[in-house]
């Protein structure tokens, strides 16, 4: 009997917190959070301070004050990335709130539906952004003259299209944490407020975190190399047809500034 309880103890000892499934995924995701996405950034960074003789120098962050050409890009960039990530909170947190909390009929069809510029590229939904809206457009082509191309081919052009792509990251967090609130909390509220007071007091500042880091997500400085691409894709009437030749060569940097510089190269033939 002994020897069998000895056994049963051994079977059911707890397994080390450190050894459970939950922790080692969570290393394994740490560790590829920090070798994809922390060390180069860092590396970025650091190198920033060093020269081309290899010394440590502020001369590239006095260029980027000082040359108006980089504080025009930098201004450009700044804006591309704040205002698609705000255009996307502002149709996707509402739409998250409403898959949450509504009783929509056929609500995994709105839900699959609402996803669906997730999966579509940038560089196409500004393609077709410019088949519409352009000078050669289908709206030019309705109208019989040119009514839209000076606002599509313009910054706030580019902010709606990467706007519409990367709602549905603010749209699937806001979703996810609105579940997650514990509706007697919201349920007590209601007994002795409004709605609308409610919303504002309890359920957004619950749900707030996660909206911001969507928010965030939808503008990391790691998308602004492809945003700048796409805005330029956006502003110039005439792209060289030797951006597609560019891009045949491989980018070793990221493949979907590739796709951006192809896009630059395609957009001429949709205007033909």
């Amino acid at each position: 009997m002994a020897a069998v309880a000895a056994t049963d103890k051994m079977m059911f000892r707890r397994v080390p917190v450190w050894l459970s499934a939950r922790a080692i995924a969570i290393s394994i995701a740490a560790a590829l959070f920090i070798m994809l996405c922390a060390l180069p950034v860092i590396y970025m960074f650091l190198v920033s301070f060093i020269s081309a003789d290899g010394s440590f120098t502020f001369n590239n962050y006095g260029r980027l004050l000082a040359e108006s050409r980089q504080r025009e890009l930098l201004m450009t960039s700044t804006l591309l990335g704040a205002g698609a990530a705000v255009l996307a909170t502002v149709i996707g947190a509402p739409l998250g709130l409403l898959l949450a909390r509504a009783n929509l009929p056929a609500k995994r069809i709105l839900r699959f539906a609402f996803v669906v510029p997730l999966v579509i590229p940038p560089y196409i939904l500004a393609l077709a952004w410019i088949y519409v809206g352009g000078s050669a457009g289908v709206a030019a082509q309705l109208f019989g003259r040119d009514l839209l191309s000076g606002w599509t081919y313009s910054l706030a052009g580019a902010i709606v299209v990467l706007g519409i792509s990367f709602y549905p990251l603010s749209m699937l967090a806001t979703e996810a944490a609105a579940r997650r609130v514990d509706g007697r909390l919201e349920e007590a509220a209601l007994l002795v407020a409004p709605q609308r007071r409610v919303l504002w007091r309890i359920t957004l500042p619950l749900i707030g975190p996660s909206i911001a880091a969507a928010s965030t997500i939808s503008a990391l400085p790691q998308r602004l190399p492809c945003q700048c691409l796409l805005w330029r894709s956006l502003q110039v009437s005439q792209p060289s047809s030797s951006l597609v030749s560019v891009c045949l060569r491989r980018d070793a940097v990221s493949t979907r500034v590739c796709r951006c510089r192809l896009a630059l190269g395609v957009r001429q033939h949709l205007l033909v």
